[in-house]
């Protein structure tokens, strides 16, 4: 998933693989071709337009990404060494400087250059003995339950005690039980915090928890925070500049430099919806977002970070499947903020707190606090758009936020960040992390979306009455399957292929259906009841709903609600076309010339 552009990594680009070396910026990184040796510089658009992941080694199997991992690391050590003749007092510095023999060496420098590519580096551990676990899984399962059943418990019992259950359990199930030492060692590898927080309680373990001032990440984009907060500002429809109300904002920081991953501003209130957009922000490249709302200067944070740990409040929105299965396909660890402790969460809270009293200065301003607010009339005043408050804060985060000094870190938020990723002369960086190829932007926004699983019928699929169908759906009828709803667009949903691992797009049976979002729906469904509707089906909604739209046009003048849907619904839909363009590929149909292009006269003979 993604591809990988930290340094060692290897990619794939118009089928020569090249060796990530370095980076002249996060937009330019420089590439050595594996075959020649010869240095060469790439913009980040050039690769993500040829790149292709490596996935297979020099015999054309399969490879798992921890041992090409192992195999780049091989190649770290040796890379200076492979492309020249080298000294055996340099073999012998290299080794101890990289604590291994200096056979080894030599052995991995042959196997490069018999090969020509790092996959001649993957290491072959099926020629080793049994080097795997010698205690059986049924075994250390039951020694896991036993521990966290009646060694993590507030009566604290000794181990030595725990351990005779142990073993007595083993003895009547038939099994062995391993070594005293070994059930110890089990016991030592559970976490800190977790093992005192059970035996001693939740003040015990605040020792472990991170206190204000000293909550901090070792490098970019490993722990990162994300809230939502409803700002201090009203803003106007575009059409009439009349108030409808305080909009909303998610926001992610990165908690290593306080630069914002990414933030979705919108109407609606908080949910994981809002929150996948913020996300799918932060991941995409920013230019093309940028570009749109009309902001000069540089973003560049973005990509899919590996292993990171996203800190949530306990709300309902960060709980739930749809959050839990997104986190788990790609890899992203959650962990909730303890009740009574603010310090966590004080980042991004701290950010909304700058950015609230930057909003206290614009038309509109409803202030922290009533009394601050005085005779002060915020809808009065209001005079900022949802298009607009959201291009300030885009030009807010990017050109003053980002480059001005913060004083919990000491530096410039974009400065430190880029230090992180890039290195200096003293400190080496971390790299680039995943980026993602429009293919897979597509597939991480539909994976962001509400999740219903269904059973495929004869007639399609079925979801709040509205039926769907395509061909691909023949295979699976009479089966429970995901989909996938997008809550601005319900004209069409995604079914998840679980054979081929991709989405496709299944659109309604009835093909006039209108892009209706899922909170127009349930207007629509409301008012159906209301009139003692009997059958409810795509064609009643679509009607309902033109009846709807023509009595919200009317009253869009007088009613502050009515203008509010109004705006919600035209920002949906241009978010919705805008991701579309953003993930989507230019297909070869795309490239022919347009049917009304000139074309040459030919003669046509007849026989």
């Amino acid at each position: 998933m993604g591809v990988n552009l930290s340094k060692g990594s290897v990619v794939n680009i118009d089928g020569r693989d090249y060796v990530v070396e370095g980076y002249r910026d996060a937009q330019t990184l420089l590439l050595r071709d594996m075959a020649s040796g010869k240095l060469t510089v790439f913009n980040m658009e050039e690769i993500l337009e040829k790149v292709k992941t490596p996935s297979v080694d020099k015999l054309g199997n399969p490879v798992e990404e921890e041992l090409l991992e192992i195999a780049m690391q091989r190649y770290e050590v040796i890379k200076d060494l492979v492309h020249r003749r080298v000294t055996r007092q340099e073999v012998e510095y290299t080794a101890r400087k990289y604590n291994c023999h200096p056979s080894t060496l030599y052995r991995w420098i042959r196997m490069y250059r018999e090969a020509g590519n790092v996959y001649a580096l993957i290491p072959n551990y099926k020629r080793r003995g049994n080097r795997g676990r010698k205690i059986p899984e049924e075994i250390m399962k039951l020694m896991d339950e036993i521990i966290e059943k009646e060694y993590l418990s507030k009566q604290r019992p000794q181990a030595k005690k725990v351990y005779r259950i142990f073993a007595l359990e083993c003895q009547r199930k038939g099994l062995k039980p391993p070594h005293y030492n070994t059930f110890l060692r089990r016991i030592a590898s559970v976490e800190k915090r977790k093992l005192t927080r059970s035996r001693e309680g939740r003040l015990a373990g605040l020792k472990y928890e991170p206190i204000k001032g000293e909550f901090t990440a070792r490098y970019p984009l490993e722990i990162l925070e994300v809230d939502h907060t409803q700002l201090d500002i009203i803003v106007v429809d575009p059409i009439y500049r009349k108030p409808i109300g305080r909009p909303y904002l998610t926001a992610i920081i990165d908690v290593y430099s306080r630069v914002i991953f990414g933030f979705y501003l919108s109407l609606e209130p908080p949910s994981f919806f809002t929150f996948g957009q913020a996300f799918f922000m932060g991941v995409a490249p920013k230019e093309p977002y940028m570009e749109r709302l009309g902001v000069d200067g540089t973003w560049d944070v973005f990509g899919l970070p590996r292993g990171v740990v996203i800190h949530t409040d306990n709300a309902k929105e960060f709980r739930g499947k749809d959050i839990e299965n997104f986190l788990k396909a790609y890899g992203i660890n959650q962990e909730f903020r303890p009740k009574k402790t603010p310090h966590y969460g004080g980042h991004i809270e701290r950010f909304f707190r700058t950015l609230n009293e930057e909003l206290h200065h614009l038309p509109g301003t409803t202030f922290s606090e009533p009394r601050k607010r005085k005779e002060y009339d915020s809808e009065r005043k209001a005079a900022l758009t949802v298009d607009e408050l959201e291009r300030y804060i885009a030009e807010f985060i990017v050109n003053i936020y980002h480059r001005r000094k913060h004083s919990g870190i000491g530096a410039p938020p974009i400065d430190r960040y880029r230090k992180g990723i890039l290195g200096d002369d003293k400190v080496p960086g971390v790299g680039m992390p995943t980026v993602l190829t429009p293919e897979e932007l597509r597939k991480l926004r539909i994976s962001l979306l509400r999740t219903e699983e269904r059973t495929v019928s004869r007639k399609g699929v079925q979801i709040n009455y509205v039926n769907y169908w395509h061909e691909v759906l023949i295979n699976f009828i009479g089966k429970k399957h995901l989909f996938k709803v997008d809550p601005r667009d319900i004209s069409r949903i995604y079914f998840f292929n679980p054979g081929v691992g991709e989405y496709y797009e299944i659109p309604c049976r009835n093909t006039t259906f209108p892009p209706m979002s899922v909170w127009e729906l349930r207007e629509v469904l409301k008012h159906l009841r209301c009139m003692n509707t009997t059958h409810i089906d795509e064609y009643e909604i679509a009607r309902a709903y033109e009846q709807l739209k023509r009595i919200q046009e009317e009253a869009v003048i007088k009613k502050k609600k009515a203008r509010r849907d109004l705006e919600r619904k035209r920002r949906r839909k241009e978010s919705v076309v805008f991701e579309e363009k953003l993930t989507k590929k230019k297909s070869k149909a795309e490239e022919l010339p347009p049917l009304d292009s000139e074309i040459e006269d030919f003669d046509v003979e007849v026989f």
